[in-house]
């Protein structure tokens, strides 16, 4: 069953925060099952209630964005444009026991926090495990540059990994999801009579 997300632009976090319970655990796709970024944009556009028709599906290791044309790919550069952005974690070799201390398993929360004085980078933003003291590492810089716009306008940014190790287990660079928390105001997708 495919659940429609909350409206691009404004509340798509539902996708990261009601979804997770969607599940399925399937093959891992290849680069060559992702959709084209052209296909994306198409399968990326709110219908006509204004939701974007997409969860996120564990496949082996990781979670992936699929709608009912395809997957995301996880390095995809139009996903943004729907409010999506997914990032490796970087800088991670800097704080190799933050990472390895931290849960970043799919589905597990991370913390984001803006760094404007960060030296290196006016628009740095730390992730941090849930309830991590010591940051694991940042979103991209690509990333970061859009997401800190919308964090210094006060938007409300939510992020899960996506692919990681559990607490305690050296594993693969986490790679996360950010999106835009729903707002109270929005209203919520009218239940089935």
């Amino acid at each position: 069953m495919v659940g429609s997300l909350a409206p691009a632009g404004d509340a798509v976090g539902r996708f990261a925060m009601g979804l997770l319970d969607l599940f399925k655990k399937r093959d891992s796709p290849t680069v060559s099952t992702y959709l084209c970024s052209e296909a994306e944009a198409r399968a990326l556009q709110p219908g006509p209630d204004g939701l974007i028709e997409a969860r996120l599906e564990l496949i082996r290791d990781q979670l992936l964005v699929v709608t009912p044309l395809g997957w995301i790919n996880p390095r995809s550069r139009t996903a943004h444009r729907a409010g999506l952005y997914l990032s490796n974690l970087k800088g991670t070799a800097y704080h190799e026991a933050a990472v390895k201390a931290g849960r970043f398993t799919p589905g597990a929360n991370v913390r984001l926090v803006r760094e404007p004085n960060n030296p290196h980078d006016p628009n740095a933003i730390a992730v941090y495990a849930e309830g991590g003291r010591d940051r694991a590492g940042y979103v991209s810089a690509v990333r970061a540059k859009r997401l800190a716009k919308l964090m210094d306008a006060g938007h409300d940014l939510v992020g899960v990994s996506v692919r990681g190790a559990d607490a305690g287990v050296d594993g693969t660079v986490p790679r996360i999801l950010v999106c835009e928390r729903p707002s109270s105001n929005t209203s919520p997708v009218p239940a089935w009579p």
